[in-house]
């Protein structure tokens, strides 16, 4: 939201979580950040558990593909490999690449105030119940 307020010249209201990525957009700056952070919060729909669904939080950087769940990392991909399931996630060979990353993922969580909570403390704080 802070980008596209900015890219439309709109100030950005107070209280708004979010960094704005507009000077980077428009070739005037380096990116705030080194990573993207994305996570699956709530597994719902087609993604239960039933069906492998869990609540992870990953990060994605111009090289490589980072993801934990509730149980620790479980998935990191180099981003240039053709697609691939097999994660090279634990291998000594990238132990430094992933303590890296595990570091940027801690930062942007602690940045965004997620503290990795289950789906049902989710579920619980913001109300809602859950519904398939």
């Amino acid at each position: 939201m802070p980008t596209l307020l900015d890219l439309v010249g709109v100030p950005v209201p107070d209280g708004v979580e979010g960094v704005s990525f507009a000077n980077h957009m428009l070739g005037q700056a380096e990116a705030p950040f080194e990573a993207s952070l994305f996570g699956c919060y709530v597994p719902f729909a087609n993604y239960t558990d039933e069906h492998g669904g869990r609540e992870y939080r990953g990060v994605r950087t111009s090289r490589y593909t980072y993801v934990r769940d509730l149980k620790g990392p479980c998935y990191m991909t180099i981003r240039k490999m053709p697609i691939s399931w097999k994660s090279l996630c634990n291998q000594s060979e990238m132990r430094a690449v992933q303590t890296h990353l595990e570091g940027v993922l801690s930062d942007l969580l602690e940045r965004q105030c997620d503290t990795f909570s289950t789906r049902r403390e989710l579920l619980d704080r913001w109300g809602y119940e859950m519904v398939n």
